[in-house]
Formats: C-alpha cells, sequence, structure tokens
C-alpha cells in the first residue's frame, strides 16, 4: 500500500546504505551504485583463501581485507568446493550482513556458480576500500572439504 517493494524495515536499500556509512564513519559512496560502466573500473576477484573443513565442520572463519587502492564494486560470485557446503558473508567494518542470516547460512549452490557460470548479484554493491569482510562455512558433505570463494567485480574510484 504506497510500497513500491520490499525492504527491511521499511528503509530503502540507499537509507540504508547511509545510516551503516554514517555510523561506521565513512563517507557515503559516490553516485549510484547500481549505474556504472565497467570501463571505468579494474575487473578484480577477492578470493577467500581456500578454506580446509574436515567432514561436518561448521564455523570455519576467513576474512578477506580490501586493497585501499579503490572501492570494490562487487557484482558475481564464483566458488569451487571438494563437497557441499554452506556460508554466511558479513562486511565485519560496518557489522553489515550480506546474506540474511548467520543462524541460517546460504548453501553454496545457491549462492554462488562456477568460474564460467558465476552468480550475478541482482545489482552492483559497493564495498568501501579496506573493509573487511567475513565469511563462516560450514561442510555439508560428511567428508573434508576444500572451497574457494570468489567475490567478483570491479575496483572503482
Amino acid at each position: 500500500m504506497g510500497s513500491t517493494g520490499w525492504s527491511p524495515g521499511g528503509a530503502s536499500p540507499d537509507a540504508i546504505t547511509q545510516q551503516t556509512t554514517a555510523a561506521a564513519g565513512a563517507p557515503p559512496p559516490p553516485g549510484s551504485p547500481e549505474v556504472y560502466d565497467e570501463d571505468d573500473g579494474r575487473f578484480f576477484i577477492y578470493p577467500f583463501d581456500p578454506v580446509q573443513l574436515t567432514a561436518s565442520q561448521t564455523n570455519v572463519q576467513a576474512q578477506i581485507a580490501l586493497d585501499n587502492d579503490a572501492d570494490f564494486l562487487w557484482d558475481r560470485i564464483a566458488a569451487v568446493s571438494t563437497g557441499l557446503f554452506s556460508v554466511f558473508l558479513l562486511n565485519s567494518s560496518l557489522a553489515v550482513p550480506l546474506m540474511s542470516n548467520a543462524l541460517i547460512p546460504i548453501f553454496g549452490e545457491n549462492c554462488s556458480g562456477p568460474a564460467g557460470l558465476p552468480l550475478w548479484l541482482p545489482r552492483p554493491y559497493r564495498i568501501f576500500r579496506g573493509s573487511i569482510l567475513s565469511a563462516a562455512f560450514n561442510d555439508r558433505s560428511g567428508a573434508p572439504n576444500t572451497i574457494e570463494f570468489c567475490l567478483i567485480g570491479y575496483k572503482v574510484s
């Protein structure tokens, strides 16, 4: 009723971005995150180092520290693993979850694809330079599992 779409707590995604960046003391991102030209940025992949999990191991933490030379416009996820897994992503710098719920991590096959057919995000997501991203991985295979989980996008100024 009068709403153009769902958003948590009735706040627009732009308002949430402004609130979280203001709370972290960071300037709001320049321009609109959904409007960009690939020629304006440098293609870049941030991999979580290959994560080694034992059979049915849960909550294995991994982190990425983004470079300080540019913001990262994240638009794809690719992953390879030796077995089934689930994952939860968090922007630790802003304490902002990048997935719905830490108690219900998302199955790897629902949030990533192989390098040749990655999952495309509905719209690019700007992550500020120097941010720390955290992931919690869980094995679902019942066997030892190696996972490489990659955030793909562009470095932009």
